[in-house]
């Protein structure tokens, strides 16, 4: 019982790195295309749609 208890909880810990990862990562490839595009409809909508790719993981 010890064992599967501490299996459940490095899942879950794993888990919520894995989630506070990716948004970090989001966040940085959001900084970075809005850097290097000022204000570009075009650059804006691929950012949007990076944001959606990311959000599906």
């Amino acid at each position: 019982m010890a064992a599967n208890a501490g299996n459940s909880l490095t899942l879950s810990v794993l888990t919520s790195f894995r989630k506070v990862y990716w948004k970090t990562t989001s966040v940085l490839l959001f900084g970075l295309l809005f850097q290097s595009a000022g204000s570009d409809d075009e650059s804006i909508q691929k950012a949007n749609i990076a944001g959606r790719s990311v959000k599906r993981r």
